[in-house]
């Protein structure tokens, strides 16, 4: 019996040491979804302004083609932004003009770095939370029960703060499989 008490520290460290490795583990499976083609209804907020778009993004990940039609505020409605091999533009109608990565940016939750590690994943009865770090930016993804693709994004970096909801997943029109 004393044995077992003696090696009982020891159990408790290695216990401890595999929790905190588990917590640092790493994102693949979490970031699945980034690798495939997705049409979504979105939305975020932006210098205190609503915005919601239609998105479309390549298979892939960080620099994939990708696309988002505005469908409001009423200001930007039909306005398309887009990043078509590396090349960033703005159109309306048949005019295009190029335009600044920067209008993409909300779209960057949907490329977080593979090897950012996993800090936490906190499981509820409505889905889960998962909490990402790469070095000092901090990435938050809430899941709808067991699904796949994150209904909240959000990365908070250097007191930068960005969020983006994912209001529905219009995949299923490109024929993926939900």
């Amino acid at each position: 019996m004393k044995r077992i008490f003696r090696r009982f520290p020891l159990l408790l460290l290695l216990s401890l040491c595999f929790t905190i490795t588990g917590c640092g583990g790493d994102a693949t499976d979490l970031l699945a979804y980034q690798a495939r083609e997705m049409r979504l209804a979105v939305s975020y907020e932006r210098g205190g302004v609503t915005y919601a778009g239609e998105v479309w993004l390549a298979a892939g990940g960080e620099g994939r083609d990708l696309t988002v039609t505005y469908t409001s505020p009423e200001t930007v409605r039909g306005v398309c932004y887009g990043r078509t091999n590396g090349t960033v533009s703005a159109s309306y109608g048949a005019h295009t003009v190029a335009a600044d990565e920067d209008t993409l940016l909300p779209l960057s939750l949907f490329s977080i770095p593979r090897d950012a590690k996993v800090m936490s994943i906190d499981k509820t009865e409505e889905g889960r939370t998962a909490v990402l770090a790469k070095g000092e930016t901090v990435y938050t993804l809430r899941f709808r029960g067991d699904g796949e693709i994150p209904y909240f994004l959000s990365c908070e970096s250097g007191g930068a703060y960005l969020a983006l909801t994912v209001e529905k997943d219009l995949s299923s029109a490109l024929g993926s499989a939900e």
